[in-house]
């Protein structure tokens, strides 16, 4: 939604960090890809958040990729945000350069 994006952007305009976890290791990355927000997870990637990170939600042996909670939760546009991103990372390139136009 268009609130929670401003949200998000406000945040990490005043330097909240990205990567920012839960006790549980779920960051901002995570929700968005679980609720299925495809302009925050841009928003996210652009600010450089970690495609890699996975949770530590200590009920689950399964810790998750934002990648695999927006898969598992068929979200179909955001999971393709998040496998480009995961594929620049693979190539030495951030998602933050990629979306920037690689300056």
């Amino acid at each position: 939604s268009g609130a929670l994006l401003r949200r998000i952007d406000g945040l990490l305009q005043g330097g909240a960090a990205v990567d920012a976890a839960t006790k549980h290791g779920e960051t901002a990355l995570m929700f968005a890809a679980l609720c299925g927000e495809a302009e925050c997870t841009r928003l996210l990637l652009e600010a450089g958040a970690d495609a890699s990170l996975r949770d530590t939600v200590f009920h689950s042996r399964q810790h998750k990729t934002a990648l695999e909670l927006a898969e598992e939760w068929a979200h179909a546009e955001v999971a393709a945000l998040l496998a480009d991103a995961e594929a620049l990372e693979a190539h030495g390139l951030s998602a933050q350069k990629r979306m920037r136009g690689g300056d």
